[in-house]
């Protein structure tokens, strides 16, 4: 079996995998998981790979010859491939043949039954270009094709730039529209001082002028809450309350997904 785990890094690392897990997902799911899938999670259930990248002969909005996929989600009852149906109702997703095991909203990576419910296939879901497409016909494929992606020194550049925590401060505290919402999407992605990125979120939503950084700001924080980026359960509670609280005040239909997120995590 291929390996695949990068054993420095727990994000995305759920409690060991046991036989009732299999049974209770397989049986909410209605569906067989592929047993690649499953041995690797015996291995490690979910988190960060070793690799980087899947080949692709299509483009998409993130290159012309590859998909990114820095993670593999596991499974236990309420988290990882259980947050699916949650996930694909934010993003406007219907289809109850998917099951994510990648992605962060712009893109998806699911297993898709829906040509059988014993042997999925590997689809790619690109929200930004409304691309759906099969990528693989199986799991197994999948992990075989896996590969890191050498980028040229222009593109190597980019990449450093994008997962600096550094430059994503210097972004979200820009007076440029487009740089703050960049600098919220690089801070998230750098997983660190999740803190103080929640206060100045807040901080947007009582204070900016934009509605484009207000709706951004509330669809960051229900991400990172309902997604458990937040690592201290007692700030991500409290994020979730605060921010229940002030989507109730704002009365707005577009916010309604958010709230019935929240209030889920809220009373799970």
């Amino acid at each position: 079996m291929k390996k695949i785990w990068n054993l420095e890094d727990n994000n995305y690392t759920l409690e060991t995998l046991n036989q009732k897990d299999i049974e209770f997902a397989e049986k909410y799911f209605a569906c067989k998981l592929p047993e690649e899938y499953l041995n690797q999670l015996k291995v490690r259930n979910g988190g960060y790979l070793l690799y980087d990248a899947l080949p692709v002969k299509f483009k998409n909005s993130w290159a012309d010859d590859h998909i990114p996929i820095p993670f593999l989600l596991g499974l236990k009852k309420g988290k990882g491939i259980f947050k699916t149906n949650e996930l694909l109702k934010e993003w406007g997703i219907n289809e109850d043949k998917f099951i994510i095991i990648s992605g962060d909203g712009h893109y998806w990576i699911v297993l898709d039954y829906r040509t059988s419910d014993q042997e999925p296939k590997v689809t790619f879901i690109d929200t930004e270009f409304e691309l759906v497409e099969v990528i693989f016909n199986s799991f197994k494929e999948m992990v075989a094709s896996l590969y890191t992606h050498e980028y040229e020194d222009q593109d190597f550049e980019q990449y450093e730039y994008e997962v600096s925590l550094e430059n994503a401060k210097g972004l979200i505290h820009s007076n440029n529209t487009d740089d703050i919402l960049h600098g919220i999407s690089l801070w998230v992605g750098t997983l660190e001082e999740m803190e103080s990125l929640i206060k100045i979120l807040f901080r947007f939503i009582h204070t900016h002028e934009n509605s484009d950084v207000i709706y951004s700001s509330f669809e960051t924080l229900t991400n990172l809450v309902v997604n458990d980026f937040i690592s201290d359960k007692n700030l991500a509670k409290s994020a979730a309350q605060k921010l229940l609280e002030e989507i109730e005040q704002q009365n707005d239909s577009v916010l309604d997904p958010f709230k019935f997120l929240l209030s889920q995590y809220l009373n799970g």
